[in-house]
């Protein structure tokens, strides 16, 4: 919400435009881009992506907006497959081969961690399938509540969340392959 800037983006509660914001964190300089994830504002999406070297793809935790935005589409009572498969594809299409998953909302079903398992295990699974060929050991996977400000920035504080213990996830770069952990999701930006 603080992204969007336009008065019909805050009314609506949806990003139209892709909007920049400038974090500092302790290794890089980042420009955030948020970029829209509905349909009819897919172009906007896709000029959002074509800027960036990576993604955070927020997938909310609450039922159904999780189901709603996985469906497969392809039939008759669905044709179009959900926000939440179009804005990877997208993404990789635009050249982003570095993803993050924030699994958001975790507050609405009281950090259930069944629920957390379920939806990370839908989402690495389709991440790591062909055209999109995800590694599922380098993608970060954080469950979030952006409301209650909850491993965003730091630790999530709510007990019911005591059996998150971080994520661990395979970096390769010049120095080789190494184990990356954290804990929030500015840890996985980092």
């Amino acid at each position: 919400w603080i992204m969007d800037q336009l008065k019909e983006e805050r009314e609506r509660g949806v990003s139209i435009q892709v909007g920049s914001w400038n974090l500092r964190t302790d290794y890089f300089n980042v420009d955030l881009l948020d970029a829209p994830g509905h349909r009819q504002f897919l172009k906007n999406m896709a000029v959002g992506a074509s800027m960036a070297d990576a993604a955070v793809l927020i997938v909310s935790a609450k039922r159904p907006e999780f189901e709603e935005g996985f469906v497969k589409g392809g039939t008759r009572e669905q044709p179009e497959p959900g926000m939440t498969r179009e804005e990877p594809m997208v993404a990789f299409t635009m050249g982003v081969k570095q993803i993050i998953v924030a699994i958001n909302k975790m507050d609405t079903v009281e950090w259930d961690e069944t629920r957390f398992v379920e939806i990370r295990t839908e989402v690495l699974r389709f991440l790591s399938r062909k055209p999109l060929n995800y590694k599922s050991e380098e993608v970060a996977v954080i469950p979030m509540s952006s409301y209650s400000e909850q491993n965003l920035a730091s630790k999530c504080e709510d007990p019911r969340a005591g059996w998150y213990q971080g994520w661990v996830r395979t970096v390769t770069d010049g120095d080789g392959e190494r184990e990356v952990r954290g804990h929030t999701l500015l840890d996985a930006i980092d």
